[in-house]
C-alpha cells in the first residue's frame, strides 16, 4: 500500500507540466498575501545586498560546512540577518521548527 506522499510524488513525476502550472499558481497566490509580500521583500533585500557587495556569500553551510548553500531568515523583519545553510541542514532546521510548532 502506498502512502499519500508516494502517490503525490508519482503524480508529480507523471504530470510535470500540470505540477509546474499548479506550483506557479500557488506561488502567485502566496506572494499576494501579506506574509508572502514580507518574505519576498526580505529575499529581495538579500539579493540586492549580494549584487551591490554589501553582503557576501560564503558558499559554506554554517552547520556542516558543505557547499551549495542558500540563506535562511529566522525573522523576515530583519532581512539581512540570515544564516547560510545547505539544503539538507535547512530542511532539518525547518523540520525542527515544525516539530516544535513554530511557524516561520
Amino acid at each position: 500500500m502506498s502512502t499519500s506522499t508516494e502517490r503525490m510524488r508519482r503524480w508529480r513525476k507523471l504530470n510535470p507540466i500540470k505540477n509546474q502550472k499548479q506550483n506557479i499558481k500557488n506561488s502567485k497566490k502566496y506572494r499576494a498575501t501579506d506574509k508572502g509580500k514580507i518574505r519576498n521583500a526580505a529575499r529581495m533585500k538579500v539579493t540586492h545586498a549580494l549584487e551591490n557587495g554589501t553582503m557576501r556569500r560564503r558558499n559554506s553551510c554554517e552547520i556542516c560546512h558543505s557547499n551549495n548553500t542558500h540563506f535562511h531568515h529566522d525573522d523576515y523583519s530583519k532581512p539581512l540577518d540570515v544564516i547560510e545553510l545547505c539544503i539538507r541542514c535547512h530542511s532539518l532546521l525547518h523540520k525542527q521548527y515544525r516539530d516544535k510548532g513554530i511557524v516561520i
